[in-house]
């Protein structure tokens, strides 16, 4: 029995040692295999396989792609590259024939256009007269996203699955890739820009804005007009300096200097005192994340305040800075009025700018060839049936920093402006002369934006397409806006429309009409003051009269101060005559008129001498 016993246990090793022969014979044979199995490499160089270990792109710039297949083996291999999107849909596919020990290009054909796409309408027939037309580049095809990913499959002939390569498509931002320093002295802003070794691609275009905070005087000219405000970044290492030259007028200012890279604005955000000494100063990056709604009427400080009127969907912009491309914004509308903003009234963005890439349907040089699109949110926001006033809050998805949260209102305005009127209006003005005129009208809701002016009467109440609009200031004091048109000589009456918008975009009109006369004829001014001795004498006639002084023209009286004055007199030669009968005195003095002149006179009154009997 113990004999048997032993042979079994002997039996039984013989057993495992040849499966653990076999196993490692196969452990062998699959790293042989390993090893001369072919693999995907991807590029960007069309004949370089360099190996690419992500999909980085640029924003708003075009990068391609190439794919190549490594084929270690000692042996041809016929192979098949899939690509899908990230939702698993097939792109494209390309068959290769991979000779042994080489790495070669993958060629892939243009993907075929959809099944239900209708064919092309037949041309027109050619003008050999025309100018040759531009040819029209199809339209490319975005990747669903983000977040955007790209699976390549690797084939071999009898559709054997060897790789599988699932690659997200990622989007830097220029500070992943650049680096900037500024600095400020003797009116001149000198901004410095680096790329990082991280830097590859096309050419990099960068633009430094400036912006002076307050209100600047008109005649001043717009800071950073001179100097070099555009460059472009070529390769790694190679620093660009962009320069502002800036005006007496900003001078003693604080304000802001950004610089857009590769289209992205506000890539690098500057705070900056724009001080009078000569030294230079270095500005501080701006780190501060920030998350605003574009408002477009004034609102109270700490919120903001949209108006629209009724739409479906409402265009919302934000601008973010210093925040990553992929984190989330939220937005919630409180449609039922209730304060509270359920989940069926928010809806998060899938990044806080928005993001496209797409791809060309052209296949150049049989790769791939990327475009990205990056830009501040311009989100459509579902407001279908809203009206009136409806509270709106934005902010990082889950609300997890309150500082970057921003609470205001969209108001849904149904109704025109109101109470539409001309200030004193005069029924008759003068030919050719500007005619100073100054309307009013209210809206409650979202508030007179812009007033405008028309000589020309609506019809049907709407006024011509091409009606010239004056644009009208707000005058002092707020309430009512003022222009000066200038009325035509040669009509004896003009039609004044006034054009209110509000803050929706809604307008409401209002006309009048005014006579028009002939200007009056040249005249002068005459002023003067009667004196008896140093003494004014006031309350006394004064007389105008013919230069003989027998036909009186015009009569005043002097005032308290013994002024006198006559207007519109037409030009010529004057005698203007006063008398005192209680002092028995009286005088005259001759005067010459011109017109648009002011000639000044004074009478003195003496006693006229007595006969001599």
């Amino acid at each position: 029995m113990m004999r048997l016993q032993t042979a079994g246990r002997a039996g039984l090793q013989a057993v495992a040692l040849a499966l653990l022969l076999v196993s490692l014979h196969a452990t062998d044979t699959v790293a042989a295999q390993a090893q001369t199995n072919p693999s995907l490499v991807l590029s960007t160089h069309p004949t370089d396989a360099d190996g690419l270990a992500k999909l980085i792109l640029r924003p708003n710039v075009e990068q391609p792609l190439f794919v190549f297949v490594k084929n270690p083996g000692e042996e041809s291999r016929k192979l098949t590259v899939v690509v899908q999107t990230g939702d698993k849909a097939e792109l494209t596919r390309a068959s290769v024939t991979a000779a042994p020990g080489k790495t070669q290009r993958v060629t892939f054909a243009p993907p075929a256009p959809p099944a239900d796409k209708k064919p092309a309408p037949p041309a027109p027939p050619i003008d050999p007269k025309a100018p040759p037309a531009e040819a029209k580049k199809p339209d490319w095809p975005a990747l669903q996203g983000p977040p955007f990913a790209l699976t390549f499959l690797l084939f071999d002939d009898k559709n054997k699955l060897i790789e599988t390569r699932a690659e997200p498509v990622l989007v830097l931002t220029p500070s992943q890739y650049l680096e900037a320093s500024a600095s400020y002295g003797a009116g001149k802003l000198t901004v410095t820009v680096t790329p990082l070794p991280t830097f590859s691609g096309p050419p990099c275009p960068v633009d430094l804005v400036v912006r002076p905070d307050g209100p600047r005087p008109p005649s001043a000219k717009e800071p950073g007009k001179d100097g070099n405000l555009h460059e472009v970044i070529l390769r790694p290492g190679q620093s660009k300096k962009l320069v502002a030259l800036l005006g007496e007028a900003d001078l003693g200012r604080t304000g802001t200097v950004y610089l857009t890279a590769d289209g992205m604005q506000r890539s690098f955000i500057f705070p900056a005192e724009f001080h009078r000494r000569a030294t230079a100063t270095a500005f501080d990056l701006s780190k501060e994340p920030a998350l605003r709604v574009v408002q477009n009427v004034p609102a109270p400080k700490g919120g903001f305040r949209l108006v629209t009127v009724p739409v479906p969907r409402y265009p919302l912009r934000l601008e973010t800075d210093n925040l990553p491309l992929d984190a989330r914004v939220e937005i919630g509308v409180d449609r039922d009025l209730d304060g509270n903003f359920d989940e069926s009234e928010t809806v998060v963005l899938p990044g806080s700018r928005q993001r496209k890439v797409f791809y060309s349907p052209e296949m150049p040089e049989g790769g791939f060839l990327f475009r990205t699109e990056v830009s501040d949110w311009t989100y459509e926001l579902d407001t279908a049936g809203l009206v009136g006033e409806h509270a709106l809050r934005v902010r990082l998805g889950g609300g997890a920093s309150p500082d970057l949260a921003q609470e205001g209102v969209v108001v849904f305005d149904t109704t025109p402006p109101e109470q539409l009127d001309f200030l004193a209006f005069p029924a008759k003005a003068i030919k050719g002369k500007p005619f100073p005129v100054q309307a009013t009208a209210a809206d409650p809701q979202s508030g007179i934006v812009k007033a405008e002016f028309f000589l020309i009467a609506p019809k049907d109440g709407k006024l011509p397409p091409d009606a010239t609009p004056l644009p009208a200031v707000l005058a002092p004091g707020g309430t009512a806006w003022a222009a000066a048109l200038p009325l035509p000589a040669d009509k004896k009456a003009v039609d004044i429309t006034v054009r209110f918008t509000n803050g929706a975009g809604t307008s409401e009109i209002k006309t009048a009409q005014v006579i028009l006369v002939d200007p009056p004829p040249p005249a002068g001014t005459i002023k003067g003051k009667v004196l008896e001795g140093p003494r004014p004498q006031p309350g006394l006639n004064v007389t105008l009269a013919d230069e003989k002084g027998t036909t009186a023209v015009d009569a005043k009286k002097t005032n308290d101060k013994g002024e006198f004055v006559f207007e519109n007199v037409k030009p010529g030669t004057y005698k203007v005559i006063s008398a005192k009968p209680e002092s028995k005195t009286e005088g005259a003095e001759t005067v010459g008129v011109e017109a648009d002149k002011t000639s000044t006179v004074t009478i003195e009154l003496t006693r006229k001498a007595s006969p001599k009997k």
